[in-house]
């Protein structure tokens, strides 16, 4: 009673019927030792309910992991399918010099565009996704490394890579080992 009101463990105790006549006084005397020991007594009421509550079967106890486990299972990665690659499947009019880029284009949960070409010190990747709204951000790892790089409002990204395969994830979508 150091600040004038009681400590709540003193308010439990004397909700426990172990209290003196000085913390009965003091309760009944003041406002907002009364509200401590309300908050108090509710506690201590959910405490002895909790302790008389029946404990679940064998199979509720299954039958909420379950529920628990579906509610927060961490969402399926999907694989994109390479549709086009310009490498492989060149424009007839490409065919006798070699491409300034690379043009790849993946589909599956999302369509990821990508435009790859040389710059200083490994490649320049530009691309979009198409719905823009479907990630915030694209990650690529490859040479030991990991860069992410922002969606931008049009679904537009960016990157500056050396060459290598890279692995790409947008959202829960992937592409794997795309050699750059």
């Amino acid at each position: 009673m150091g600040t004038g009101h009681i400590a709540f463990a003193a308010l439990l105790d004397h909700l426990a019927g172990r209290e003196s006549a000085q913390v009965a006084a003091h309760v009944a005397a003041c406002e907002s030792c009364t509200h401590e020991a309300a908050a108090a007594r509710r506690l201590l009421e959910a405490g002895r309910r909790a302790a008389t509550a029946p404990t679940m079967t064998k199979k509720q106890r299954r039958t909420a992991r379950s529920i628990f486990k579906q509610a927060f299972a961490p969402p399926r990665v999907s694989l994109l399918k390479m549709v086009l690659d310009s490498l492989t499947q060149p424009a007839p009019a490409v065919r006798s010099g070699a491409p300034e880029a690379r043009f790849v284009r993946f589909e599956g949960a999302v369509t990821v565009e990508m435009q790859i070409s040389k710059a200083p010190r490994g490649v320049e990747v530009r691309g979009q996704v198409t719905p823009a709204d479907y990630a915030t951000r694209v990650e690529a790892e490859g040479t030991g490394r990991r860069r992410t790089s922002a969606i931008g409002p049009d679904g537009t990204f960016l990157f500056r890579l050396p060459r290598g395969e890279t692995d790409f994830r947008i959202g829960n979508t992937r592409i794997n080992k795309l050699r750059l």
